[in-house]
């Protein structure tokens, strides 16, 4: 038991921006530069929008479903957005996320006069290309956004995402940590930050912070998939399935769900049905869960 739940651990990992498939290259080297991105037929002065915190939250109907569903949108499935109090880079964010890089970066050109100075503008633009695919332009925006604001925490949450992308687990650690020390930071970093203490076997301190966010959103998958995680370590075997059934099955085909649901059925004398758990999850898309897999496969095909 203590050997599974070590590996247990080892499976926790949570981003503010998933990633999708990249469908296109765009060739953007040059737009780093200033001159690039105004057009030489308006030279009319533009008053600039400047940062507001609530330019980064999405008003989304019932919020106890997700933790996180003010402030991220790849968590709420297919994006569901309302006009935020900024519509201009809402707009960018969900072309972004559907997949249309050309479309997001085409609005952003025709915004960056009037955002140039806004620290949520580079950290869209970061945010783009972390979506798809492009980590050295994502840093290189997300790092413009925090010199614009040193205390920016979505760039700052975004940057340590990209540290665990590159395997700098310590670096990514300190930076969520340092997000979280922000005043009126949000909640992003912060789950962030328990997931990696989760990872590590600083599950005690972890798990509190889990438990805050499922009196909040007590629906939220990745809460409840914590939860569960955080009984199985503690051998809590009825309170993990009772978290992890709370789980639509529909979530069922993602390894970090159903592998550790699978070890708790299995140590609590229901091989069959952990079997069933185990042959819902997509094979093909297992990627760094592979191993894993592997290893609670032939625990479950043990005695």
């Amino acid at each position: 038991m203590k050997c599974l739940c070590f590996i247990i651990i080892s499976l926790f990992l949570f981003s503010s921006c998933s990633t999708v498939s990249k469908k296109e290259k765009v060739d953007v080297a040059s737009s780093v530069k200033d001159s690039d991105w105004v057009d030489e037929a308006d030279f009319k002065e533009l008053i600039e929008t400047k940062y507001s915190q609530g330019q980064d939250y999405f008003n989304e109907g019932n919020i106890k479903s997700s933790a996180l569903a003010l402030e991220t949108l790849d968590r709420l499935g297919e994006p569901k957005i309302e006009i935020s109090k900024d519509k201009g880079l809402d707009v960018v964010l969900s072309s972004c996320y559907q997949g249309d890089l050309t479309e997001g970066l085409g609005l952003l050109d025709e915004l960056y006069r009037k955002y140039k100075s806004n620290p949520s503008y580079w950290n869209t633009l970061g945010t783009c290309y972390l979506l798809h695919g492009n980590d050295k332009l994502a840093l290189l925006f997300y790092n413009k956004a925090k010199n614009l604001d040193k205390k920016y925490t979505p760039a700052i949450n975004n940057l340590g995402v990209i540290y665990l992308k590159k395997g700098k687990d310590q670096k990514a650690l300190e930076t969520f940590k340092q997000a979280t020390r922000i005043k009126g930071s949000s909640k992003t970093p912060h789950f962030n930050y328990s997931f990696l203490q989760l990872r590590y076997g600083l599950h005690k301190e972890a798990c509190d912070q889990f438990n805050s966010f499922y009196r909040t959103s007590p629906e939220d998958i990745d809460v409840l998939n914590a939860l569960g995680t955080c009984e199985l370590l503690e051998n809590n075997l009825s309170k993990s399935l009772g978290f992890f059934k709370k789980i639509d099955s529909d979530y069922y085909s993602r390894a970090d769900i159903s592998l550790n649901y699978a070890i708790a059925l299995k140590l609590s004398g229901r091989k069959d049905d952990a079997v069933d758990i185990l042959e819902e999850i997509e094979e093909k898309i297992l990627n760094k869960h592979r191993e894993y897999f592997q290893i609670v496969k032939s625990f479950l095909e043990g005695n």
